[in-house]
């Protein structure tokens, strides 16, 4: 399933291109730049995007995917222990300043990586899952290779500088868009924290600060990962989300953090400028009808709890759009008010809206004697 949705977004990604602006018209100052919806995956901005540059702590966004990934599976879980190796300790660059053999959560240490992009931390989780930072490492490669990203290639799990480390613009944009859809809400969980602790109460307590400090003035902003090394310059990856429409947005080498996180908001800003948005549904209309012949009853109206907003771009003709409802799996009796699926709203250009749906009523199955009277009152007619 993973291989067939990196296939389609990769397609997607290379075909959904808006007309093209004047090439630094917002990111002057930037080597590479790139910006994509998410839902669509329409690129919405490109300057020097297959541009192979140093990735610095971008890098951490793979090893993310990968540790999500392994959670998904049931491989790891946030409360287990991780004893600290030697290898992990020695980290240098951005640290929490781990011991070798101390113990730590894999929560403590996804904070630290998430926030304050910890190189010992990131080390110690790829050991957790893969024995060895180096067997991690082909993981990465390798998910690379299967995601068709030709022009990234990784030395290590924290981005360190390496002559032979390296990836682009739109290869971070679309390890963002598998991490966000690996991690999901979790993961953004995460990732908007603008500070914590490790080791509370302790001799040893380390407090957090997220490096990425749009997260406090840039509305939206929920992720996802800065870098920096000397070769490098400054980049960052970073999504927003705005009444329910998310982009990503990347910018790499820029000269000051300052102009680098200048240059993003009006990366970003400009994308949302593209769209305009209309209301589908109000908040608790209906916008389906539940049917199984075993209920009692056997239908029932699907009911939204907040506003379906669905957004296009403001050169579409119209908000012309497709729906599709898909129910989870249920067993019957259901509860009035429980959540029993999504619909999912599609624009003409592709972005697309995805929704909770509830039941009006309440539903118990057809007892043995109901299932008597219908067949006597099917006889009598």
């Amino acid at each position: 399933m993973h291989k067939v949705f990196s296939i389609l977004l990769f397609l997607c990604i290379t075909i959904l291109y808006i007309p093209n602006i004047q090439a630094d018209a917002y990111t002057p100052n930037s080597k590479a730049s790139f910006l994509i919806e998410v839902s669509s995956e329409r690129v919405l901005y490109a300057k020097n995007e297959n541009e192979r540059l140093y990735p610095a702590s971008m890098t951490k966004m793979m090893s993310l995917y990968l540790i999500m990934e392994a959670i998904n599976q049931g491989h790891l879980n946030y409360t287990d222990e991780v004893v600290i190796s030697e290898h992990a300790a020695s980290m240098g660059g951005s640290q929490i300043w781990l011991k070798p053999y101390e113990i730590m959560s894999v929560d403590a240490l996804l904070r630290a990586v998430a926030i304050a992009s910890a190189n010992d931390a990131v080390v110690a989780l790829a050991e957790k899952i893969a024995v060895s930072e180096e067997n991690f490492v082909t993981l990465m490669n390798q998910q690379a290779q299967e995601w068709g990203l030709e022009n990234t290639h990784f030395m290590n799990t924290s981005g360190l500088h390496h002559e032979e480390h390296y990836s682009t613009a739109k290869d971070m944009a679309i390890i963002a868009l598998h991490l966000i859809q690996e991690g999901k809400e979790k993961l953004l969980s995460y990732t908007s924290m603008y500070d914590s602790y490790v080791r509370e109460e302790s001799d040893a307590e380390v407090w957090l600060v997220n490096t990425n400090k749009l997260l406090r003035t840039l509305e939206g902003t929920d992720g996802l990962k800065t870098g920096y090394t000397s070769q490098a310059g400054y980049c960052i990856t970073l999504t927003t989300k705005k009444d329910g429409l998310r982009l990503v947005g990347v910018v790499m080498k820029e000269p000051t953090n300052k102009i680098r996180d200048q240059e993003v908001r009006k990366l970003m800003e400009y994308g949302f400028s593209l769209y305009t948005s209309t209301i589908l549904h109000q908040k608790g209309e209906s916008v389906a009808v539940f049917h199984d012949i075993q209920g009692k009853p056997s239908t029932s109206e699907l009911y939204v709890e907040d506003d379906v907003k669905l957004h296009y771009l403001k050169d579409s003709d119209e908000a012309k759009y497709d729906s599709q409802l898909t129910l989870l799996p249920y067993t019957l009796p259901l509860q009035a008010g429980q959540m029993i699926g999504v619909m999912e709203y599609r624009s003409d250009d592709g972005t697309k809206s995805i929704v909770d749906v509830f039941i009006k009523d309440h539903i118990e199955k057809l007892s043995y004697w109901d299932y008597v009277v219908l067949a006597l009152s099917e006889l009598i007619i």
